[in-house]
């Protein structure tokens, strides 16, 4: 009898007393706590390069939630082991190679490793540590790439005269873009599950050089001109803007940037690739002929898309003529030279709507 009562105490103990992490992983074995460090228990994310990690449970849940989206509890279905390797040795490992940080637990607490602010989704100009993890990564077929049509690369343009943009872009599905004032890379980098292809959207960014045969690195905080490309590009693969007013007399180089839905840059599978972004040159001088070189034609929308009202954006085909160099007719403002309050200068000026709805690319889309 008595053997009996202090089985049922040492039982009824040990299910009632919340086991430590440490035992939490050896006991459940199926999620790691995503506020206490890694199963070893430990506060450090780097671990011996042969370390291996356990992954033969099948119990269904555990933590405080049975929502994998808002438990605090990390699944043991995305646990990657690979990243207990610290790439010095076996595939791709060279001399001099640099190892890499490591982690039994996805990294899930190695911002406390930093003296950094946590993001809260704004753009901070003093830094930050970012939580969130980089999230769907597209396949090679689906990498994204941009070629600017208008101006062309040595392109001589007039100064101060209105001139539109042209970028051609494949591989993205543009329209896609959250409040860079709040969700500033506050969330994963989401795809099409249908196509495959990255969610997202453009900008282009001007900057003044001092010739075209410059080779002194820029300065990315200084910028003549910057405009988001937030709308849908038309049926042709087409996003427009104008740069209203022109540019003053010089040397410029226009690119552009691709970024996902939170503005992040674009992440593919792959090292060696081609880029994914585009750069071209031009000059800006009394006597330019508004975008080209020579006298090929450049084909121009008369008209830019329609306003998409809300939801997931629709493409709009544009009317389409055929123009030799002439000064295009100016379309609503992209003078949108900034993106968010923490955004270098010129001083930009950002919507203060807290959700944004894809417009199209050249409207007043100023997000980022």
């Amino acid at each position: 009898m008595k053997l009996g009562t202090f089985t049922f105490f040492a039982f009824t103990s040990l299910v009632s007393a919340r086991p430590s992490l440490t035992r939490r992983g050896a006991l459940y074995n199926t999620y790691l706590d995503a506020t206490g460090g890694p199963i070893n228990g430990t506060n450090g994310t780097t671990v011996p390069a042969n370390s291996t990690i356990p992954v033969n449970s099948t119990s269904p849940s555990c933590g405080n939630s049975t929502d994998s989206q808002t438990s605090l509890t990390l699944i043991q279905s995305v646990l990657v082991p690979a990243f207990a390797n610290n790439g010095t040795t076996g595939n791709g490992s060279e001399p001099g190679i640099t190892p890499s940080l490591t982690s039994q637990n996805n990294f899930i607490n190695w911002c406390s490793t930093l003296n950094l602010t946590i993001t809260n989704g704004t753009q901070m100009q003093s830094g930050f540590c970012n939580p969130a993890p980089m999230g769907a990564i597209p396949s090679s077929s689906n990498m994204p790439s941009a070629k600017f049509v208008s101006p062309s690369n040595l392109a001589v343009i007039p100064p101060n005269t209105t001139f539109q943009v042209a970028l051609a872009i494949q591989g993205l599905e543009t329209g896609f873009f959250a409040n860079a004032d709040t969700n500033y890379l506050a969330a994963p980098q989401q795809l099409n599950m249908t196509t495959g292809q990255i969610m997202g959207h453009a900008h282009i960014v001007i900057e003044q050089l001092d010739n075209l045969t410059q080779t002194t690195p820029t300065d990315p905080t200084k910028f003549a001109f910057f405009s988001a490309l937030n709308g849908r590009a038309d049926a042709q693969g087409l996003l427009y803007t104008n740069v209203t007013g022109g540019l003053p007399e010089g040397s410029y180089r226009m690119s552009s940037i691709g970024a996902a839905m939170n503005h992040q840059p674009l992440l593919v599978p792959v090292v060696q690739r081609g880029a994914l972004d585009d750069a071209i040159y031009f000059s800006v001088v009394a006597g330019g002929n508004n975008g080209t070189s020579n006298t090929t034609a450049v084909t121009l929308p008369s008209a830019m898309p329609s306003q998409t009202p809300s939801g997931a954006p629709s493409a709009s085909t544009p009317t389409v003529t055929t123009l030799t160099p002439v000064t295009p007719t100016p379309t609503p403002s992209a003078d949108d030279t900034g993106c968010g309050e923490e955004t270098p200068t010129p001083t930009p000026v950002e919507p203060t709507s807290a959700t944004p709805s894809p417009t199209p690319s050249g409207a007043d889309d100023t997000d980022c």
